[in-house]
Parts: structure tokens; sequence; C-alpha cells
């Protein structure tokens, strides 16, 4: 199974969390700010039209590129064969990302937002029981 969409919608960087005091009591709240939230909605409700409402590919692990235009993004998911998640590494692929791109700043590039392309994956041996067969 693989889905290929295109999303006709201008593609908006995630900004970080704000944090904002509360009216009564003690401390912060922690909130996503609103032109990351709005992005975020529009895309799931354009994907969710184009391939239905139940994850497709649930618990499988998957293979994504996106491709970035100045209009859209094309996106293209199909099944992995297998989880390579070496072991003991805990996060989402995005988020290691994220935090070896910060790491770099200032070092390797003024910002990571000179990065153009990147693919990026977990190499391992897949985990018992994790290999799976084609639908």
């Amino acid at each position: 199974m693989e889905i290929d969409v295109w999303v006709p919608i201008k593609p908006v960087a995630k900004q970080r969390p704000r944090l904002a005091r509360r009216r009564r009591g003690r401390g912060n709240i922690a909130y996503t700010p609103i032109p990351t939230k709005n992005f975020e909605t529009a895309v799931a409700e354009h994907v969710r039209n184009q391939i239905g409402c139940v994850p497709m590919f649930g618990e499988k692990p998957v293979c994504v590129r996106i491709e970035i235009h100045t209009d859209g993004f094309n996106i293209n998911i199909s099944h992995a064969e297998a989880s390579v998640r070496p072991v003991g590494v805990r996060g989402d692929l995005d988020n290691i990302v994220k935090s070896i791109f910060d790491g770099l700043n200032g070092v390797v590039w003024n910002d990571d937002k000179q990065v153009e392309a990147m693919d990026v994956s977990f190499v391992g041996v897949p985990r018992k029981g994790t290999l799976y067969e084609g639908d």
C-alpha cells in the first residue's frame, strides 16, 4: 500500500512552543502558536479528505518522502519492511533530527534553515516480531 498526496497549502515552519502565565495559580502553560496549529489542522483535513479517516498504516513502520514547493507539497508514504530502530534509542525521528541540527547551529552552519534536503532513517537489525508482510 502506498499514499501519494499533493497538499496545495503553502508550507509553514513549526514554531517553537510559547509560554503564557496562568491567570490564577502558579506556573506557566505551554501552547502551540496559532499559525502552526492552523497549518497542522489544514494539512490533517486535506489529507483526511483524500485518504479517509482511518489511519491506513496503523502501528506498522512507514517510509515518508516529502517534496516541498512554493504552493504546496507532495507526500509519499509507504510501508517499511521492518522496524530497524536501534534498541535503546527513544524519541521520534524528526525530534532527534531537530536536536542534532540545533547542536550543529553555529558549528557546521549558521542556522539549520540552510538545510535544503535530507534523507534520514534508523539503521539497525529488525527487531524480533517486526517483519511485516505486504498488504
